[in-house]
């Protein structure tokens, strides 16, 4: 799972402030969804993002991609001034991203099942090839 580091080495400093500030505004981050791409590596979060504190449903639609068994964010767009000006994540991927991290089962098509796992006989494997060292 991306972690909060990951977006703030990704945004600039107030970019990522205002979009952390964002996230916390109730329904500021809606129609969330999730697809996972053809390689089962790669997740694209889409939502539309709301301006802050805005009365109407003025907003932007922003998407990120993630890796999430490498934990880091590879991509991100979104259809404000900023992310055409800056090279980085604008408050609305940062409010998306942060909403992701906060409530993934919150997006449409999120499969907390396709993390990898491991079988069985591996896990007892492991069991016994680790010890519990509280016996020593």
């Amino acid at each position: 799972m991306i972690s909060i580091e990951d977006i703030e080495a990704n945004a600039r400093p107030r970019a990522y402030q205002n979009g952390m500030l964002l996230a916390k505004e109730q329904g500021s981050v809606s129609s969330k969804r999730c697809f996972l791409g053809s390689s089962g590596k790669q997740m694209s979060i889409h939502a539309h993002v709301k301006e802050p504190s805005a009365l109407s449903s003025a907003g932007y639609m922003a998407s990120v991609t993630v890796d999430d068994f490498a934990d880091q964010i590879l991509d991100w767009k979104c259809n404000c001034p900023d992310s055409i000006k800056y090279d980085s994540m604008c408050m609305h991927t940062v409010a998306l991203s942060a909403a992701y991290i906060d409530d993934p089962q919150s997006f449409v098509g999120y499969e907390q099942s396709r993390l990898p796992k491991t079988s069985a006989c591996i896990a007892d494997f492991l069991k016994k090839a680790a010890p519990d060292q509280s016996e020593e």
